[in-house]
């Protein structure tokens, strides 16, 4: 194990140590081992805070980590905490666009938005995607990200019109940038359906679906979680149809 060797022949507060325990939350948050993810990230960032600082890089880096974790935990209000704190300390050392900083801003929103304050969340991503557009442009893969994200907060708050447009003008983009067969191509295509669907357009949604559930069965595999939730919303619509 790293993480073992690097505590063994660096010392458990050495900078490189730091980073296989960083690394080793990640794996585990990515299995969704969220009490072990926490908890070395917790070690992490107080060691990385008293060695290096409360600003440095590296302990922000585990900071949004660790809000990640809490916001994955359903701990939305440590996870909002912590998101806060960070950006205000990614703001003051790195600057307002930097990428580092744009990114922990986009998962404050998301956070925000799960928590259910819908305009603070909205406000902030369109402040991300109007920082990425400035930085990168309208068809960087961010941007079309942040443009995603903000359909979605659309769509949560019901603003349906918006949220429409907003997705098939990235669908149209993602389609030459990314490619038809990319997931966040496919995953705009069921963001679009369900629209439809919420705006009462059942046979359009059912539609894109029918189109759409091959393309996911192709691609990430019949039994990924996004081909499950298509084949779910889709077996929905053919239910409601008349």
């Amino acid at each position: 194990m790293i993480l073992a060797y690097r505590e063994r022949t660096e010392g458990a507060e050495h900078p490189a140590t730091f980073t296989s325990r960083h690394d080793l939350a990640f794996g585990l948050a990515g299995m969704r081992d969220f009490p072990r993810a926490r908890a070395l990230y917790e070690t992490t960032l107080e060691q990385r805070a008293r060695i290096l600082g409360a600003d440095h890089p590296d302990t922000l880096m585990t900071c949004n980590a660790l809000a990640s974790v809490y916001e994955d935990s359903d701990s939305l209000d440590r996870a909002i905490e912590l998101y806060e704190d960070t950006l205000s300390k990614r703001e003051r050392v790195l600057g307002d666009l930097y990428p580092a900083t744009i990114a922990v801003r986009n998962n404050l929103a998301g956070a925000y938005v799960a928590a259910g304050d819908q305009d603070r969340g909205t406000r902030l991503y369109e402040t991300v995607l109007t920082q990425c557009r400035q930085a990168l442009g309208d068809t960087h893969p961010y941007p079309l990200g942040a443009r995603s994200n903000l359909a979605y907060a659309y769509r949560r708050g019901g603003e349906l019109t918006r949220a429409a447009d907003l997705l098939e003008t990235l669908l149209s983009d993602s389609d030459q940038v990314l490619g038809a067969l990319h997931p966040g191509t496919l995953d705009t295509r069921a963001g679009l359906a369900r629209v439809h669907e919420l705006s009462g357009d059942i046979e359009q949604a059912a539609r894109m679906l029918t189109d759409l559930l091959p393309l996911y069965e192709r691609v990430p595999g019949d039994a990924h979680p996004a081909t499950v939730r298509a084949r779910a919303a889709l077996d929905r619509l053919r239910t409601a149809q008349p």
